[in-house]
């Protein structure tokens, strides 16, 4: 497997149905989820979400909408909506050892990803080099998608301002941002330079990965995730470890209000995916689609 298989995989998944009614989903595939039982006086709901994806590749059910409205709080991965988050991100934007991409790549290979920052980003890694590699990624996912991304995170927050409810995170910004200093530099340069050497490939497997995410069937967007060789020295950190952490604010959260959770997709599914997380504490999870 390829390096930027991972960070195709990493970037995470989206969907499509169409009804009026909402029903249980028997093949288990959606990526709204009912959290009830136990000890919640109402339900919460859970949506898994794609972090890149087209606007003409977006759309949601009215059901997710429905549900939305009857939460009286949004939590997401970590909270965008604070000016905090912005001020964060560009403290930590830089490597921290002092390291740049001429000095991570060998020359040949840092001359073709430079050319093409140059030729189709139009920025130049002798000026932007020492960014932190998975930033620099960021900045090629139009080239990725084929468009300006837009995000479904936004549109929870949009909505949840609209409903004047309070958004929240189940991390801190510096929590992610932390993760990337567990992952070598070298090994994140690599993944860039393989993208971009591999371009058109890339695009094929962000292709495969969104047919999966419409298909609604997060077990086999976690598995995705978990295919690439060079991918599980990572499971840990950016999955699983992040996946269990969760589980106690989530519950917190769920007791004090219905909450709207959105997730990336590859989060959901899987042995220790979060819903198989909450069952094991004992709360039902119900997946819900609309009537087709």
């Amino acid at each position: 497997m390829r390096n930027f298989k991972q960070l195709i995989a990493s970037l995470v998944l989206t969907f499509s149905v169409l009804g009026l009614h909402a029903q249980e989903a028997s093949d288990g595939k959606s990526l709204l989820w009912k959290i009830s039982g136990k000890d919640l006086k109402y339900p919460s709901y859970i949506y898994g979400t794609i972090h890149v994806i087209c606007e003409d590749d977006f759309y949601l059910e009215d059901l997710v909408d429905e549900k939305f409205e009857e939460t009286s709080r949004l939590v997401l991965e970590i909270d965008l909506s604070s000016p905090n988050t912005q001020a964060v991100m560009m403290q930590n934007a830089y490597m921290t050892d002092g390291s740049n991409m001429r000095m991570l790549l060998d020359s040949a290979t840092f001359a073709k990803t430079n050319r093409y920052f140059i030729d189709s980003v139009g920025f130049n890694l002798d000026q932007i080099g020492m960014l932190r590699p998975f930033m620099l990624t960021a900045m090629l996912y139009p080239k990725l998608v084929g468009c300006t991304p837009v995000a479904y995170e936004q549109y929870f927050m949009d909505k949840a301002k609209e409903l004047e409810i309070p958004i929240a995170g189940i991390e801190r910004i510096e929590d992610q941002l932390a993760i990337f200093e567990k992952i070598p530099y070298k090994d994140q340069a690599k993944s860039l330079a393989d993208m971009v050497a591999n371009m058109k490939q890339a695009r094929k497997e962000f292709a495969s990965l969104l047919a999966v995410y419409k298909s609604q069937d997060i077990q086999k967007a976690a598995a995705m995730i978990k295919e690439s060789e060079e991918y599980k020295d990572f499971e840990d950190i950016m999955l699983t470890n992040r996946n269990k952490n969760w589980i106690t604010p989530m519950i917190k959260h769920m007791k004090e209000t219905p909450t709207f959770f959105a997730f990336g997709a590859a989060h959901l599914g899987g042995e220790e995916g979060v819903l198989n997380l909450l069952k094991a504490k004992g709360y039902t999870v119900t997946p819900l689609r609309e009537q087709e």
